[in-house]
C-alpha cells in the first residue's frame, strides 16, 4: 500500500491501524481497518511512502470481495496516523473521512496463485474440507473434478479422481470450505483396499484449475 501526502512525513509516527480500506467512496459498503503492518525502510523521509501490509488484513479484504480495481479500492483514515517533519511539535496528518474517501490512483492485481494449506477428509460424513492460504470462490470456480486423492504423496500408489460433489459449507471469498461427496466417489475410496485407510494413506493432488481466488486467478 503506498501513500502520498503533500509534504514530508515522518515514517516513525505511522500508527496503521488508523487506516481504513473501504469499496465506496461513502463508505456505504465494506470495508476493513488494518490491524498492523509496517513502513518500508527508505534512505530518507519521503512524502510517499510503502507499507508493507500484514497477510492477515491482505486476506480480510480479499474475503470482502473488493479492492479488485481502483473503482473498489478507496481509503480513509485518522488524524492520528502520522505527522510532518517538525522537530518541536510534530503537525498531525489531516484526516481523509469515510464519508468522503480517496480514491486509489493505480491498482495492481494479484497474480499470485491460491494454494492448498490442509485438507480434511471425513468418509462417514461423506465430505472433504480444504484449507487455502487466500480467499477464494468455491461458489463460482471450484472444479472438483479436478482433485484426486491418492495413498501416497509422490502419486506412487493407488489414487481417485473424484467424478463429482457440491459444495457444502463456505461462500465466494472463504479460505475454508466444505465439498459434498458422490456416493459413487465416497464408495470407491472405501472399497480400495490401499486408499484412505489412515492419515500415512490419504493425500490430495489437485491439477491448474481446481478453484480461483477472489481476483480470478486459478491454483
Amino acid at each position: 500500500l503506498q501513500l502520498t501526502f503533500d509534504e514530508v512525513v515522518r515514517a516513525d509516527s505511522f500508527d496503521l491501524t488508523q487506516i481504513t480500506l473501504q469499496d465506496a467512496v461513502d463508505g456505504s459498503g465494506s470495508s476493513h481497518t488494518l490491524t498492523g503492518g509496517n513502513v518500508a525502510a527508505a534512505a530518507t523521509e519521503q512524502a510517499t511512502v510503502t507499507i508493507n501490509l500484514l497477510s492477515s488484513d491482505v486476506n480480510a479484504v480479499k474475503a470482502l470481495l473488493f479492492a479488485v480495481d481502483t473503482a473498489s479500492t478507496f481509503l480513509s483514515l485518522t488524524g492520528s496516523t502520522c505527522t510532518d517533519m517538525e522537530a518541536v511539535t510534530p503537525n498531525a496528518n489531516n484526516a481523509v473521512a469515510a464519508a468522503a474517501a480517496q480514491q486509489a490512483a493505480a491498482h495492481t492485481p494479484d497474480a499470485t496463485a491460491p494454494e492448498l494449506v490442509s485438507f480434511t477428509l471425513d468418509l462417514a460424513a461423506g465430505t472433504l474440507a480444504l484449507t487455502y492460504n487466500e480467499p477464494v470462490r468455491p461458489a463460482t470456480t471450484l472444479a472438483v473434478t479436478k482433485l484426486t486423492l491418492q495413498s501416497t504423496a509422490d502419486g506412487s500408489g493407488v489414487a481417485h479422481t473424484l467424478t463429482g460433489g457440491s459444495l457444502a459449507t463456505g461462500s465466494e471469498g472463504s479460505q475454508i470450505f466444505t465439498v459434498r461427496l458422490q456416493l459413487a466417489d465416497v464408495s470407491a475410496i472405501e472399497n480400495d483396499a490401499a486408499l484412505a485407510l489412515d492419515r500415512d494413506s490419504t493425500f490430495l493432488s489437485a491439477t491448474a484449475g481446481a478453484v480461483s481466488d477472489v481476483e480470478g486467478v486459478p491454483m
